[in-house]
Parts: C-alpha cells; sequence; structure tokens
C-alpha cells in the first residue's frame, strides 16, 4: 500500500491512534510505504504506520516529484 500523507494524523473526533488503525493492517502482513509531502512532514508517526523509516519518502517541493517517483517505484519492487 502507498499511502500519500502531510504526515500528520487529523485528531477529530472519533480518531483512532495511530498505533491502534494500523493493527488491520499489520494483521494482514500489509507492507505500506508511505510519501510525506510538505515542510512539516512528521516522519515519526509515518513511521507507526510503515514500520520502517527505510519506507517512508519526503518532499517539500511538488516540482521534484519526477525524482520522487522513480525513487518510490524502486522502494515499491522491493517491498
Amino acid at each position: 500500500m502507498i499511502l500519500v500523507s502531510d504526515g500528520r494524523q487529523s485528531k477529530d473526533p472519533g480518531y483512532y491512534p495511530l498505533a491502534t488503525a494500523i493493527k488491520p493492517l499489520q494483521a494482514q502482513r500489509v507492507k505500506v510505504l508511505a510519501v510525506g509531502f510538505g515542510d512539516n512532514v512528521n516522519t515519526r508517526d509515518l513511521k507507526v504506520i510503515t514500520g520502517s523509516s527505510d519506507r517512508i519518502l519526503s518532499e517539500q517541493e511538488i516540482g521534484n516529484i519526477d525524482r520522487l517517483q522513480r525513487e518510490l517505484v524502486s522502494k515499491a519492487c522491493i517491498v
């Protein structure tokens, strides 16, 4: 699974903590890659989701999307 996010969990009423929300995917051994966009990506939260900082890509500028796409394809093929 590929998650594209600003790296920050919304804390709206009824939200689940990340460690709880990710359990069903972990139980099914779903591998998650996270792409964080923006200046203030919370890599700690993304690591909770992915299970590894090696599965997190981060980019501040949309102009670098080509490089990010190549990196994502490379990582997705080995997960």
